[in-house]
C-alpha cells in the first residue's frame, strides 16, 4: 500500500545575499523560504535598500596661505561626507593684505656722516627719514708722537676726541743742545744796601754848595773893556 507524499512545509523565511547601501549605491537582500522537513527552496524574494545619501561632516581648512604686506592670501573650506569621504562642497574665503609694520631704527650720526632713522618692515620695505647732521670733530691738545733730540726733528698731531681721527700734523724743530736738567735755584736775590738817610743829606748839600759857587763865579766875571 502506498503513503502518499506529505508535501512540503514551509519554515521562516530566512535573509540571504545581503548588501549594504552606500550614500549612492542601493543595497538589498533576499528573503528565501526552505522546506522544513528536505530543505527545498520553496521561494525567494530580493528585497532592496535604498541608498543613504551623503551625511556631511564638519567643514575642513585646507590650502592656506597667509597674506603678506602687499598681497591678500585666502583658504578652501571644504565639505566632506562622513562616510564616504567624497567632497560635498568647497568655499573659499580670502584673507586681506596686512600692509606694512615697520620698526623705526635710529642711527646716531658720527663725526664725518649724518644720523637719520630708518623704518623697517619684516618684508624688506624700508625708508629713511628724521636726518640729523654730522657732528663734527673735536680737536685734541697737541700729542707729541716723537720727541725732538739734538739735530733730529720730532712731530706732534691733533685728533679726533671722539672717533680718533688724525686732523692735524707738525714738526716739532730738532734741538741744538741738550736741553738743561739743572734744578732752578731758589736763592733769594742780593740787593746793594740803600744809602742811609744822614749819607743822602751830606750828598745832598755838597751838590748844592757846588751849585751856589758856581753861581758866584759866574757872576764876577771881570768885565772886558770895550
Amino acid at each position: 500500500m502506498e503513503i502518499p507524499a506529505t508535501g512540503h512545509t514551509a519554515a521562516d523565511a530566512v535573509e540571504e545575499n545581503r548588501v549594504e547601501p552606500s550614500c549612492t549605491e542601493i543595497g538589498g537582500y533576499d528573503m528565501v523560504t526552505y522546506c522544513a522537513t528536505c530543505g527545498v527552496e520553496l521561494g525567494r524574494e530580493h528585497v532592496e535598500i535604498p541608498a543613504t545619501g551623503h551625511t556631511a561632516a564638519d567643514a575642513v581648512e585646507e590650502n592656506r596661505v597667509e597674506p603678506t604686506c602687499t598681497e591678500i592670501g585666502g583658504y578652501d573650506m571644504v565639505t566632506y561626507c562622513a562616510a564616504c569621504t567624497t567632497e560635498l562642497g568647497r568655499e573659499h574665503a580670502e584673507l586681506p593684505a596686512t600692509g606694512h609694520s615697520y620698526n623705526a631704527i635710529v642711527t646716531a650720526p658720527t663725526c664725518t656722516e649724518k644720523g637719520f632713522t630708518t623704518h623697517a618692515c619684516a618684508c624688506g620695505d624700508s625708508f629713511a627719514d628724521s636726518y640729523v647732521d654730522a657732528l663734527g670733530h673735536t680737536p685734541s691738545d697737541w700729542i707729541v708722537d716723537t720727541e725732538a733730540q739734538i739735530g733730529v726733528e720730532g712731530s706732534k698731531h691733533k685728533e679726533c676726541t671722539v672717533c680718533s681721527e688724525t686732523l692735524e700734523t707738525e714738526v716739532i724743530e730738532a734741538l741744538t743742545e741738550a736741553p738743561t736738567t739743572e734744578a732752578p735755584t731758589t736763592e733769594a736775590p742780593t740787593t746793594e744796601p740803600e744809602p742811609s738817610g744822614s749819607c743822602n743829606g751830606t750828598i745832598n748839600a755838597s751838590v748844592a754848595l757846588l751849585a751856589l759857587l758856581g753861581c758866584f763865579a759866574f757872576a764876577w766875571r771881570p768885565r772886558k773893556d770895550n
